[in-house]
Protein backbone atom coordinates (compact mmCIF):
# COMPACT_ATOMS: atom_id res chain seq x y z
CA UNK A 1 0.00 0.00 0.00
CA UNK A 2 3.24 2.28 0.05
CA UNK A 3 3.12 2.57 3.52
CA UNK A 4 7.09 1.77 5.06
CA UNK A 5 6.84 -0.78 7.54
CA UNK A 6 7.08 0.53 10.82
CA UNK A 7 9.36 -0.84 13.87
CA UNK A 8 9.28 1.82 16.18
CA UNK A 9 7.48 1.52 19.04
CA UNK A 10 5.62 3.89 21.25
CA UNK A 11 5.07 3.79 24.87
CA UNK A 12 2.48 5.82 26.94
CA UNK A 13 0.72 5.52 29.82
CA UNK A 14 -3.54 4.99 30.06
CA UNK A 15 -5.93 7.15 31.99
CA UNK A 16 -5.52 3.90 35.23
CA UNK A 17 -1.66 5.01 35.11
CA UNK A 18 -1.07 1.29 33.09
CA UNK A 19 1.92 1.58 30.56
CA UNK A 20 0.91 0.50 27.38
CA UNK A 21 3.90 -0.14 24.07
CA UNK A 22 2.30 0.18 20.80
CA UNK A 23 4.24 -0.62 17.33
CA UNK A 24 1.84 0.92 14.60
CA UNK A 25 2.04 -1.09 11.58
CA UNK A 26 2.87 2.39 9.72
CA UNK A 27 4.02 6.03 11.29
CA UNK A 28 4.60 8.01 8.21
CA UNK A 29 5.56 11.67 10.47
CA UNK A 30 3.34 11.71 13.39
CA UNK A 31 0.09 9.67 11.92
CA UNK A 32 -0.11 6.41 13.50
CA UNK A 33 -1.24 4.12 10.24
CA UNK A 34 -3.07 0.40 11.71
CA UNK A 35 -3.97 -2.19 8.62
CA UNK A 36 -6.98 -4.75 10.69
CA UNK A 37 -8.07 -7.66 8.46
CA UNK A 38 -10.97 -7.63 10.63
CA UNK A 39 -14.72 -6.02 10.48
CA UNK A 40 -15.09 -5.15 13.99
CA UNK A 41 -12.90 -2.87 16.15
CA UNK A 42 -12.46 -3.52 20.28
CA UNK A 43 -11.44 -1.08 22.78
CA UNK A 44 -8.28 -3.03 23.40
CA UNK A 45 -5.01 -1.85 24.98
CA UNK A 46 -3.59 -0.83 21.66
CA UNK A 47 -6.23 1.25 20.03
CA UNK A 48 -6.15 3.14 23.40
CA UNK A 49 -2.24 3.59 23.71
CA UNK A 50 -2.74 4.51 19.84
CA UNK A 51 -4.83 7.70 21.48
CA UNK A 52 -3.22 8.60 24.39
CA UNK A 53 -0.10 9.12 22.31
CA UNK A 54 -2.62 12.46 20.86
CA UNK A 55 -1.37 11.19 17.37
CA UNK A 56 -4.00 11.12 14.38
CA UNK A 57 -4.82 7.42 13.67
CA UNK A 58 -5.75 6.09 10.24
CA UNK A 59 -7.04 2.70 9.71
CA UNK A 60 -7.05 1.07 7.10
CA UNK A 61 -9.18 -2.75 6.76
CA UNK A 62 -8.40 -4.29 3.15
CA UNK A 63 -10.72 -6.94 3.17
CA UNK A 64 -13.61 -4.70 3.75
CA UNK A 65 -14.35 -2.69 0.54
CA UNK A 66 -15.57 -2.77 -2.37
CA UNK A 67 -12.37 -1.64 -3.92
CA UNK A 68 -10.22 -3.91 -2.09
CA UNK A 69 -8.96 -1.14 0.06
CA UNK A 70 -9.55 1.87 2.34
CA UNK A 71 -8.50 4.83 4.59
CA UNK A 72 -10.68 5.47 7.85
CA UNK A 73 -9.79 8.65 9.05
CA UNK A 74 -12.68 8.26 11.63
CA UNK A 75 -13.41 4.90 12.98
CA UNK A 76 -15.71 3.29 15.11
CA UNK A 77 -14.73 1.92 18.27
CA UNK A 78 -16.65 -0.77 20.27
CA UNK A 79 -16.55 0.32 24.21
CA UNK A 80 -16.71 -2.91 26.25
CA UNK A 81 -18.37 -0.17 28.81
CA UNK A 82 -20.62 2.45 29.03
CA UNK A 83 -19.58 5.65 27.91
CA UNK A 84 -20.80 9.01 29.26
CA UNK A 85 -20.93 12.27 27.91
CA UNK A 86 -21.82 15.23 30.27
CA UNK A 87 -21.09 18.61 29.64
CA UNK A 88 -21.97 21.54 32.32
CA UNK A 89 -22.62 24.72 31.59
CA UNK A 90 -22.72 28.04 33.42
CA UNK A 91 -26.14 28.96 31.49
CA UNK A 92 -28.91 28.16 32.87
CA UNK A 93 -30.58 26.85 29.59
CA UNK A 94 -34.34 28.24 30.68
CA UNK A 95 -34.32 30.69 28.00
CA UNK A 96 -35.42 29.25 24.74
CA UNK A 97 -33.08 30.32 22.52
CA UNK A 98 -30.16 29.54 24.91
CA UNK A 99 -32.11 25.64 25.19
CA UNK A 100 -32.52 25.18 21.40
CA UNK A 101 -29.54 25.85 20.85
CA UNK A 102 -28.12 22.99 22.97
CA UNK A 103 -30.27 20.74 21.67
CA UNK A 104 -29.44 21.73 17.72
CA UNK A 105 -25.54 21.39 18.93
CA UNK A 106 -26.44 17.38 19.53
CA UNK A 107 -27.90 17.10 16.80
CA UNK A 108 -25.87 18.25 14.82
CA UNK A 109 -22.57 16.88 16.07
CA UNK A 110 -24.25 13.71 17.01
CA UNK A 111 -26.43 12.84 13.92
CA UNK A 112 -25.97 9.09 14.81
CA UNK A 113 -27.01 9.78 18.61
CA UNK A 114 -30.50 11.47 17.61
CA UNK A 115 -32.95 11.29 19.90
CA UNK A 116 -36.01 9.22 18.69
CA UNK A 117 -38.54 9.47 22.04
CA UNK A 118 -38.59 12.15 24.47
CA UNK A 119 -40.76 14.01 26.99
CA UNK A 120 -40.34 16.09 30.19
CA UNK A 121 -41.20 13.05 32.35
CA UNK A 122 -41.93 9.25 32.10
CA UNK A 123 -43.01 7.34 30.11
CA UNK A 124 -40.84 8.70 27.07
CA UNK A 125 -43.63 9.09 24.51
CA UNK A 126 -43.51 11.82 22.07
CA UNK A 127 -41.79 11.20 18.53
CA UNK A 128 -38.75 13.46 18.15
CA UNK A 129 -38.27 15.39 15.15
CA UNK A 130 -35.42 17.86 14.62
CA UNK A 131 -37.63 20.01 11.84
CA UNK A 132 -40.22 20.39 15.57
CA UNK A 133 -37.32 21.53 18.09
CA UNK A 134 -39.76 24.06 19.27
CA UNK A 135 -41.99 21.27 20.68
CA UNK A 136 -39.46 20.58 23.49
CA UNK A 137 -40.47 24.14 24.63
CA UNK A 138 -43.44 24.23 27.08
CA UNK A 139 -46.78 26.16 26.47
CA UNK A 140 -45.96 28.65 28.70
CA UNK A 141 -42.56 29.57 27.33
CA UNK A 142 -40.38 28.48 30.17
CA UNK A 143 -37.66 25.58 29.83
CA UNK A 144 -37.93 22.57 31.40
CA UNK A 145 -35.17 19.14 31.47
CA UNK A 146 -36.21 16.74 28.86
CA UNK A 147 -35.44 13.70 28.77
CA UNK A 148 -34.80 11.61 25.93
CA UNK A 149 -34.15 8.00 24.29
CA UNK A 150 -32.67 5.99 21.69
CA UNK A 151 -33.69 1.86 21.65
CA UNK A 152 -31.86 1.76 17.88
CA UNK A 153 -28.28 1.10 17.53
CA UNK A 154 -25.98 2.62 18.99
CA UNK A 155 -28.51 2.64 21.83
CA UNK A 156 -28.24 5.81 24.08
CA UNK A 157 -30.16 8.13 26.29
CA UNK A 158 -29.62 11.58 28.12
CA UNK A 159 -31.49 14.57 29.14
CA UNK A 160 -31.34 18.10 27.68
CA UNK A 161 -31.07 19.85 31.62
CA UNK A 162 -31.85 23.17 32.64
CA UNK A 163 -30.53 24.38 35.75
CA UNK A 164 -31.93 23.46 39.01
CA UNK A 165 -34.35 25.91 40.89
CA UNK A 166 -32.25 27.18 44.41
CA UNK A 167 -34.02 26.89 46.94
CA UNK A 168 -33.30 30.52 48.00
CA UNK A 169 -35.43 31.74 44.89
CA UNK A 170 -38.55 29.85 46.53
CA UNK A 171 -40.28 31.78 49.55
CA UNK A 172 -39.87 29.97 52.37
CA UNK A 173 -43.19 30.35 53.56
CA UNK A 174 -44.18 28.71 49.75
CA UNK A 175 -42.57 25.67 51.26
CA UNK A 176 -43.34 25.42 54.88
CA UNK A 177 -47.43 26.03 53.60
CA UNK A 178 -46.90 23.00 51.10
CA UNK A 179 -45.73 20.10 53.91
CA UNK A 180 -48.49 21.44 56.09
CA UNK A 181 -51.31 21.43 53.46
CA UNK A 182 -49.81 18.07 51.69
CA UNK A 183 -49.48 16.65 54.83
CA UNK A 184 -53.20 17.17 56.11
CA UNK A 185 -54.87 16.22 52.63
CA UNK A 186 -52.71 13.03 52.45
CA UNK A 187 -52.68 12.43 56.35
CA UNK A 188 -49.22 11.78 56.13
CA UNK A 189 -47.33 9.82 59.06
CA UNK A 190 -44.92 12.11 58.52
CA UNK A 191 -42.89 14.69 56.72
CA UNK A 192 -40.15 16.90 56.68
CA UNK A 193 -38.22 19.99 55.23
CA UNK A 194 -34.44 20.22 55.31
CA UNK A 195 -31.50 20.96 53.28
CA UNK A 196 -28.41 19.13 53.52
CA UNK A 197 -25.50 20.59 53.99
CA UNK A 198 -21.67 19.29 53.67
CA UNK A 199 -21.41 18.67 57.23
CA UNK A 200 -24.59 16.40 57.94
CA UNK A 201 -23.81 14.32 54.69
CA UNK A 202 -21.82 11.52 56.26
CA UNK A 203 -24.64 11.49 59.35
CA UNK A 204 -27.79 11.88 57.20
CA UNK A 205 -26.16 8.54 55.04
CA UNK A 206 -25.54 6.55 58.56
CA UNK A 207 -28.83 6.83 59.46
CA UNK A 208 -30.44 6.61 56.12
CA UNK A 209 -32.49 9.98 55.50
CA UNK A 210 -29.57 10.75 52.54
CA UNK A 211 -28.32 7.48 51.58
CA UNK A 212 -27.06 8.27 48.39
CA UNK A 213 -25.07 11.24 50.12
CA UNK A 214 -26.44 13.77 47.42
CA UNK A 215 -30.16 14.51 48.96
CA UNK A 216 -32.99 13.62 51.71
CA UNK A 217 -35.02 10.60 51.06
CA UNK A 218 -36.83 9.21 54.35
CA UNK A 219 -38.85 5.74 53.47
CA UNK A 220 -41.16 4.14 56.10
CA UNK A 221 -38.85 1.43 55.16
CA UNK A 222 -36.28 3.31 57.04
CA UNK A 223 -38.64 4.68 59.78
CA UNK A 224 -40.11 1.05 61.05
CA UNK A 225 -36.40 0.87 62.33
CA UNK A 226 -35.72 4.20 63.70
CA UNK A 227 -36.40 8.49 62.76
CA UNK A 228 -32.98 9.73 61.33
CA UNK A 229 -33.56 12.44 63.19
CA UNK A 230 -35.80 15.74 63.63
CA UNK A 231 -35.30 18.16 60.78
CA UNK A 232 -35.70 21.74 60.33
CA UNK A 233 -39.26 21.28 59.26
CA UNK A 234 -40.78 18.02 60.42
CA UNK A 235 -44.64 17.09 60.64
CA UNK A 236 -45.30 14.51 62.72
CA UNK A 237 -48.44 12.36 61.94
CA UNK A 238 -50.90 10.03 64.08
CA UNK A 239 -48.82 7.17 64.73
CA UNK A 240 -46.03 9.43 66.26
CA UNK A 241 -48.53 11.92 68.10
CA UNK A 242 -49.09 8.58 69.63
CA UNK A 243 -45.68 7.38 70.34
CA UNK A 244 -44.56 11.30 71.32
CA UNK A 245 -47.62 12.20 73.16
CA UNK A 246 -49.41 15.29 71.61
CA UNK A 247 -49.02 17.34 74.68
CA UNK A 248 -45.34 16.45 74.51
CA UNK A 249 -45.13 17.65 71.26
CA UNK A 250 -47.11 21.20 71.46
CA UNK A 251 -44.73 21.82 74.42
CA UNK A 252 -41.31 21.10 72.46
CA UNK A 253 -38.61 23.95 72.35
CA UNK A 254 -39.12 25.01 68.87
CA UNK A 255 -39.33 27.91 66.53
CA UNK A 256 -42.45 27.41 65.69
CA UNK A 257 -44.77 24.81 67.19
CA UNK A 258 -48.74 24.00 65.52
CA UNK A 259 -51.37 21.43 65.68
CA UNK A 260 -52.50 21.28 61.88
CA UNK A 261 -54.66 18.73 62.55
CA UNK A 262 -56.20 16.31 65.40
CA UNK A 263 -53.16 13.82 65.15
CA UNK A 264 -50.66 16.06 63.88
CA UNK A 265 -48.27 18.25 64.66
CA UNK A 266 -45.52 20.71 63.09
CA UNK A 267 -42.36 21.44 64.16
CA UNK A 268 -40.24 24.15 63.06
CA UNK A 269 -36.56 24.01 64.73
CA UNK A 270 -36.10 27.65 63.80
CA UNK A 271 -36.82 30.81 62.08
CA UNK A 272 -35.20 30.51 58.87
CA UNK A 273 -33.78 27.61 57.17
CA UNK A 274 -31.23 29.61 54.81
CA UNK A 275 -29.80 30.84 58.33
CA UNK A 276 -29.61 27.78 60.15
CA UNK A 277 -28.45 25.72 57.03
CA UNK A 278 -25.05 28.39 57.16
CA UNK A 279 -25.03 28.04 61.30
CA UNK A 280 -24.55 24.24 62.43
CA UNK A 281 -23.48 24.33 65.05
CA UNK A 282 -26.82 26.26 66.10
CA UNK A 283 -29.21 23.63 63.88
CA UNK A 284 -27.43 20.84 65.68
CA UNK A 285 -27.69 22.38 69.14
CA UNK A 286 -31.96 23.07 68.01
CA UNK A 287 -32.03 19.25 67.19
CA UNK A 288 -30.15 18.07 70.22
CA UNK A 289 -32.74 20.36 72.54
CA UNK A 290 -35.62 18.99 70.88
CA UNK A 291 -34.78 15.28 71.51
CA UNK A 292 -33.41 15.18 74.74
CA UNK A 293 -36.80 17.40 75.32
CA UNK A 294 -38.71 14.74 73.87
CA UNK A 295 -37.19 11.70 76.45
CA UNK A 296 -37.69 9.15 73.86
CA UNK A 297 -35.68 6.29 72.12
CA UNK A 298 -36.62 6.76 68.70
CA UNK A 299 -33.92 8.69 66.93
CA UNK A 300 -31.27 6.98 65.03
CA UNK A 301 -27.39 7.55 66.78
CA UNK A 302 -24.12 6.65 65.86
CA UNK A 303 -23.02 3.77 66.62
CA UNK A 304 -26.64 1.69 67.40
CA UNK A 305 -27.22 1.76 63.40
CA UNK A 306 -27.47 -1.88 62.04
CA UNK A 307 -27.97 -3.44 58.46
CA UNK A 308 -31.89 -3.28 58.49
CA UNK A 309 -31.86 -6.27 55.71
CA UNK A 310 -30.84 -8.96 58.70
CA UNK A 311 -33.29 -7.22 60.96
CA UNK A 312 -36.51 -8.29 58.92
CA UNK A 313 -39.23 -5.46 58.45
CA UNK A 314 -39.51 -4.17 61.79
CA UNK A 315 -36.41 -3.52 63.94
CA UNK A 316 -36.07 -4.04 67.80
CA UNK A 317 -33.10 -1.42 68.82
CA UNK A 318 -35.37 1.94 68.62
CA UNK A 319 -38.58 2.46 69.63
CA UNK A 320 -41.05 2.57 66.66
CA UNK A 321 -44.31 3.22 66.09
CA UNK A 322 -46.72 0.96 63.80
CA UNK A 323 -47.43 2.48 60.57
CA UNK A 324 -51.31 1.26 59.24
CA UNK A 325 -50.88 1.33 55.59
CA UNK A 326 -54.14 2.00 53.17
CA UNK A 327 -55.12 -1.03 51.38
CA UNK A 328 -56.76 -0.16 48.02
CA UNK A 329 -59.57 -1.66 47.15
Amino acid sequence: MGIPENKQRITVQLADGTPVTVVPDGLPGTTIVEIKDVKNISNSNQFRGYAASGNEIQLIQPAYSPLGSRTVEACQVKFKVPVTLNVLSPMSLRRPSDFLNAVRSHCDRLPELLPEKWSWWEPLDRPFNLNEVERLIASGGECDTVYWERKRRPKAFGQFGVRWIKLNTVPQEDLVNYIKAASVRTRAHFAMLDGLVEHYRDFSIESASAQSGQFFFVTTHVLRHWLPDVFWGTVFGGPYVELFGKDKLLSAPAAVVEEIADDMVYIQLTDNLAASLNDPGGLRESRAKFKTYLGVDAFFERGRGYDRAERGPIGDIFSVPTFHLDVDD
